[in-house]
């Protein structure tokens, strides 16, 4: 799901999402079809859950940073409230409010982008979607 009407330099995304195990969503600042900063939650099998950056740059995909979790907090049906935020050169994922990573990026300083939604197979659930927009 892309939103290109939304534009801004500095955003956040936010969604209660469901995600089953073997199963990811995606929230994406998208500065062009190959410029992009990903932030990922991942349900594994193992009973963690995974969050991490991944950045597109050239068509090309480079994992920056991520951490892994025993998620007993998160119960198999329940929603989780999902935040990724870009604001100037950090980058920010938020469990249910609490921080889980952070990282310092500057590869798109100052370049203004649109927000994206991926998840990796059927079966995860989003609401309450919200998008703001920190600075345009």
């Amino acid at each position: 799901m892309f939103f290109p009407s939304i534009r801004g330099r500095d955003l956040a995304i936010r969604a209660q999402v469901q995600i089953p195990r073997e199963n990811r969503v995606q929230l994406v600042f998208r500065v062009d079809d190959d410029a992009n900063y990903i932030g990922g939650f991942y349900r594994l099998a193992d009973g963690k859950s995974h969050f991490g950056f991944i950045k597109t740059e050239g068509g090309k995909w480079r994992t920056l940073k991520g951490v892994s979790i025993q998620d007993s907090a998160f119960g198999d049906d329940e929603f989780v409230e999902f935040r990724f935020a870009v604001i100037g050169n950090l980058l920010t994922i938020h469990a249910n409010g609490r921080k889980m990573i952070e990282l310092w990026d500057a590869t798109h300083e100052g370049k203004a982008g649109s927000p994206a939604i991926q998840v990796s197979q059927p079966g995860s659930r989003l609401k309450d979607i919200e998008v703001k927009v920190l600075k345009e």
